[in-house]
């Protein structure tokens, strides 16, 4: 059966196959639709294909100026080559979960004078996502026999910081007393790129 609802979808099936190929203002438009006498549709989808596109710029909004060189190493995709939503899609995953991000990059392409060339732009929500959490308590000086035990502090801190020092950076904290014996004290740090090179 012949409905509205199954050629629009077809048609933006068809136009994600375009784009995916780099035709990004490929266009279908439905004409010359006519029912015969047994009630069977006919009509003709008209393919505008555009021209291919490449990718003339990556532009990064929503971040600090010192993180777009990071950014551009770590993105796959690079200036030049066609334009792919399949690919740009998959490269922004991966960025995503390096990022440690809530919410996934979104993209759309700007147009130039030149219309086999477009400027991409990527668009990332930075949060800082830091966070502090922890319990203490005093445990008082008692008297044990002949001794008196001093009073000591217990408990529990974690401190975590991402994005630290304005960069793809993470720095971990964490400190436990469960006596006045013994305490744990662990600290890590994570850097995404050294001297330009990714870790």
């Amino acid at each position: 059966p012949f409905t509205q609802s199954l050629l629009e979808t077809d048609i933006d099936q068809t136009l994600k196959l375009y784009e995916q190929a780099g035709f990004s203002y490929c266009q279908i438009v439905p004409e010359d639709f006519q029912m015969d006498s047994t009630g069977k549709v006919n009509f003709t989808l008209k393919i505008i294909e555009g021209p291919q596109v490449k990718i003339q710029k990556i532009i990064f909004e929503g971040v600090r100026e010192t993180q777009v060189p990071i950014l551009r190493k770590l993105l796959e995709i690079k200036s030049g080559q066609i334009f792919s939503s399949f690919s740009v899609e998959k490269s922004l995953q991966k960025l995503n979960k390096i990022l440690g991000l809530k919410e996934e990059p979104n993209y759309h392409l700007e147009s130039t004078p030149d219309p086999g060339l477009a400027n991409l732009k990527i668009k990332i929500k930075e949060e800082k996502n830091n966070s502090l959490e922890g319990v203490l308590g005093y445990v008082p000086a008692v008297r044990v026999g002949q001794r008196n035990s001093s009073g000591s502090w217990i408990g529990k801190i974690n401190l975590n910081l991402n994005n630290f020092l304005a960069g793809l950076r993470q720095a971990h904290l964490n400190w436990e007393r469960k006596d006045g014996l013994s305490s744990n004290l662990a600290f890590s740090y994570q850097q995404k790129q050294f001297f330009n090179l990714p870790l």
